[in-house]
C-alpha cells in the first residue's frame, strides 16, 4: 500500500452520499410514480502546480430517486429441524418463527402478523396461519426431509425448508428382569371383598395376607429417521440405527400393563416400574 501512495502522481477524490427525508416529503414518491430525480451540485478547488492559481472544477450530477420498497421475502425459523416426539407422547413440538421484510434501502420490517403459511406437507408438518410458529403433534404419519412451508405476504411469496424426524416403529422397550418373583418372608395385607355378601356399605371385605413381589425398571428406546426422497436410503439422526435415543420420559404415560391384577406400571423419581401383583403373565 506505502509504494502505491509513494508512486501515484494522480487525484484521489472520494464522496459519500447518504439520502435523507421520507416518502411523504416528496409527492410524487407519495404517489409511487417509478422515479423522481435529485440534482447534486459540487465543485472542486485546487491550487495549480506551482501552487500559483486556484483551479475550480464545477460539476453536476443527476440521480434518480425512486420509492422504497419491498426487495425480498425473509422467513426466519428459530431451529429448521423438528424431531416428531409428539408419536410418542401424545403432546405438540414445536419451533417459533417469524417473518421479515428487506427493502432496496435495506430496511429491515417484521411482518410476521399480517403474513399468512401454509404447509406443502399437513401430514408431515404443520403451521400457524400467522407464522408464529411451526409444530407436529404426534398425528403426522412419517418424517421428510425438506418439507416445505410457504409463506405469503402481500404479493410476496416464498418457503423455508425443514427436516421432520420421526421415530422408528416400533419402539425398543428394556426390562432389567423379565421375571418377577415373590419375595420371601415379606408377607403384606390386602383387602378381599367376600363374594356374595353385601352389607349396606357395599361389598362385604376382610384382611388377608399376601405375598411381596419383585418390582423392575422399563425404559422405552427410539431411533428417528426420515427418508431420502431421491435414493429411498434411510437417514438417522444420530448417524446409525442402533443408537438410540432413552426416550422413557416422553412415552412413560403409554406404558400401560394388559392386566392390573397381575401388573402394575407406576411412575416414580423419573423412571417407569413396573410392579407385579400375583403370579400370572401380563404385558
Amino acid at each position: 500500500m506505502q509504494e502505491v501512495l509513494y508512486s501515484w502522481n494522480g487525484y484521489i477524490f472520494a464522496i459519500l452520499l447518504r439520502m435523507r427525508g421520507s416518502v411523504s416529503d416528496n409527492k410524487r414518491l407519495l404517489r409511487n410514480e417509478e422515479e423522481d430525480e435529485a440534482v447534486f451540485h459540487w465543485e472542486i478547488r485546487r491550487s495549480g502546480i506551482n501552487g500559483t492559481q486556484e483551479l475550480i472544477h464545477k460539476v453536476a450530477i443527476k440521480f434518480r430517486v425512486v420509492p422504497d420498497s419491498v426487495h425480498a421475502l425473509v422467513p426466519v425459523a428459530k431451529n429448521i429441524d423438528l424431531i416428531n416426539t409428539g408419536v410418542l407422547s401424545g403432546q405438540q413440538s414445536l419451533t417459533t418463527m417469524r417473518v421479515f421484510t428487506v427493502s432496496l434501502g435495506g430496511i429491515v420490517n417484521d411482518v410476521t402478523t399480517n403474513s399468512h403459511c401454509i404447509s406443502s406437507e399437513s401430514h408431515i408438518i404443520k403451521t400457524s396461519p400467522t407464522c408464529t410458529s411451526v409444530y407436529v403433534d404426534g398425528s403426522e404419519l412419517r418424517g421428510m426431509q425438506e418439507v416445505k412451508v410457504h409463506v405469503h405476504f402481500e404479493k410476496w411469496t416464498t418457503f423455508i425448508a425443514f427436516t421432520v424426524w420421526y421415530p422408528r416403529l416400533p419402539v425398543t422397550l428394556w426390562l432389567r428382569d423379565p421375571v418377577l418373583n415373590s419375595i420371601s418372608n415379606w408377607p403384606i395385607t390386602a383387602w378381599k371383598n367376600l363374594q356374595g355378601q353385601r352389607d349396606q356399605r357395599g361389598t362385604a371385605k376382610q384382611f388377608v395376607c399376601g405375598n411381596r413381589f419383585q418390582q423392575t425398571e422399563i425404559r422405552v428406546f427410539a431411533s428417528f429417521q426420515v427418508n431420502d426422497e431421491r435414493t429411498g436410503e434411510q437417514i438417522y439422526l444420530t448417524g446409525h440405527r442402533d443408537v438410540m435415543f432413552d426416550v422413557t420420559l416422553l412415552a412413560a404415560d403409554s406404558i400401560i400393563s394388559t392386566d392390573r391384577t397381575i401388573l402394575n406400571v407406576r411412575n416414580y423419581n423419573n423412571r417407569v416400574l413396573v410392579q407385579a401383583v400375583q403370579p400370572g403373565k401380563a404385558r
